[in-house]
């Protein structure tokens, strides 16, 4: 009788949790919706850092035109709120420069031949591995590449150390200044991580999606 009665209270009790998650699961996703309804609004891209499934998007109007995967991460802190954010500015060690392009001069018989003109374009390839992005509420997304090669795993057990070293001190100096900050550290291949800094831009909006049932 005794383990019927135990084993009655276990069953209640994993289906309460199961309620349970599952509510915050639907208010979260509810605020997702939400928060992509007023970003979908405007005619500007926007991106989605859907860090439960490992995927960033980049969309407009709500229809997706780019997808990054997601490698791994690392969340310090409590998950950022879901609402609308902005990048507030990206950061990196060496920042790429655009080449400015002047059209060479023509005489009339190089028009008549051809009305275009060579440049010399900034490529993907130009774009920095590794880098910061800032965005409001105090959330910095840092990005870098996989581990290939000694070079790349020498830089990425470096930047272990620096997170977890800088990331308390951040934590503490924010705390004393009354201000929010949440870190989140993004693997991605080498394109995707080139391609991600060439598309986000100074201003962009943003949502960081990432609900865990820690209420």
């Amino acid at each position: 009788m005794k383990l019927r009665l135990i084993s009655l209270l276990v069953i209640v009790f994993i289906g309460t949790n199961a309620l349970s998650d599952e509510k915050i699961r639907l208010r979260e996703e509810n605020l997702f919706l939400k928060a992509e309804l007023v970003l979908a609004k405007k005619s500007e891209i926007y991106f989605i850092f859907d860090l439960n499934e490992k995927k960033i998007y980049l969309k407009a109007r709500g229809a997706v035109f780019k997808e990054w995967q997601v490698e791994g991460m690392k969340l310090w802190g409590s998950p950022p709120p879901i609402k609308p954010l902005s990048v507030l500015k990206k950061s990196t060690f060496i920042k790429p420069k655009r080449e400015r392009i002047k059209p060479k001069s023509q005489t009339d018989t190089d028009t008549q031949q051809s009305d275009t003109f060579e440049v010399e374009a900034l490529e993907l390839r130009d774009m920095p591995l590794r880098y910061n992005l800032h965005i409001s509420d105090g959330v910095l997304i840092s990005v870098r590449p996989k581990t290939e090669g000694l070079v790349s795993g020498i830089m990425n057990i470096c930047h272990t150390l620096k997170w977890y070293t800088s990331r308390p001190l951040l934590t503490v100096w924010n705390t004393l200044w009354r201000k929010p900050f949440v870190a989140v550290d993004l693997i991605l291949s080498d394109v995707d991580a080139q391609a991600l800094y060439w598309a986000v831009s100074e201003g962009s909006g943003s949502i960081i999606y990432y609900w865990t049932t820690d209420d």
